[in-house]
């Protein structure tokens, strides 16, 4: 088996991305750009350079002799591109303030890091989730069903915007989707977030005939997704597909750092309350059939 996943992170010990305790790979490469995306890191398909100038020893003033001098110079001149994925990946920065977002995966080390956390999966029903970034534009297939033949429960995180063939291939091997609804206008979904609405509706209408298990979830953003009109939208689009269960929470500002490191501009979003998010779920539960749960991080 020669597959690989490129990836940014492994996330051990989630209970949030799917039922029990679930080891969660973060792939990299996504077609949409959320204003509020809070993991810039995941969007590129290539390796990239961080840099960190609050971790950094050399800008603190203290002696380092792990990486050139002259690579802190030229990242305080925003030039992250002109640097060689390669080099960077050689250097042990003991701070983690210089590195790359982005490292490959094969199914033999994907199966050796499963196996670690297999009767933590067994004990509490939890499993394996794929997320993003879409892990649907990444071959998955080889991982899932390595997890499967493991009898392991597999999830996986989706916007959805990807063409329908890709959905359709690893639908036999996932027990549960969870898929993000977001703007449910087809002019305002190209224009904030470059998506193409019927391709959501489509992949959706999939899933909801093949009557697979859905989690929808909803990210709260004022001005974006919060508004009077998309409400009535998103309240229309589960009862039209016959959604039962919903997740709705805040959108946050934890990324701010990794924007920072990637030298991109963050923008800065105000936190949904407690009341508001209340309001929201009593209102999605009186108007449809569904539950909804309201998740805090």
């Amino acid at each position: 088996m020669n597959s690989t996943l490129l990836l940014t992170d492994i996330q051990r010990f989630s209970v949030y991305d799917g039922p029990g305790i679930r080891t969660t790979f973060f792939l990299k490469g996504c077609l949409l750009r959320c204003p509020w995306c809070s993991n810039p890191e995941t969007q590129s398909y290539e390796p990239e350079v961080f840099f960190l100038a609050d971790k950094c020893l050399i800008n603190k003033g203290i002696n380092c002799s792990f990486c050139n001098p002259n690579y802190i110079q030229n990242i305080r001149l925003k030039v992250l591109n002109n640097f060689s994925i390669s080099d960077v990946s050689k250097i042990s920065c003991p701070t983690k303030a210089l590195g790359v977002y982005g490292y490959e995966l094969k199914v033999s080390d994907f199966i050796k890091i499963v196996k670690k956390d297999y009767d933590y999966f067994i004990n509490s029903g939890g499993g394996i989730t794929f997320s993003g970034g879409e892990p649907l534009l990444q071959n998955i297939i080889p991982f899932l069903k390595a997890g499967k033949s493991m009898g392991i429960h597999t999830a996986i995180e989706s916007s959805l915007f990807v063409p329908i063939e890709n959905l359709r291939k690893v639908m036999e091997f996932v027990d549960l989707f969870i898929v993000d609804v977001k703007i449910l206008s087809y002019d305002e979904c190209k224009k904030i977030i470059g998506g193409d609405l019927r391709v959501y509706l489509e992949n959706i209408d999939l899933l909801s005939r093949q009557r697979k298990n859905i989690i929808v979830r909803f990210p709260m953003v004022k001005g974006y997704t919060f508004t009077e009109k998309n409400l009535q939208l998103l309240i229309k689009f589960i009862k039209d597909f016959e959604l039962s269960q919903i997740e709705v929470f805040s959108v946050h500002n934890l990324g701010q750092t990794k924007y920072k490191a990637l030298g991109k501009k963050h923008q800065v979003f105000d936190v949904i309350n407690d009341s508001e998010l209340e309001m929201l779920s009593k209102l999605v539960e009186k108007e449809t059939n569904s539950q909804v749960k309201i998740l805090k991080h």
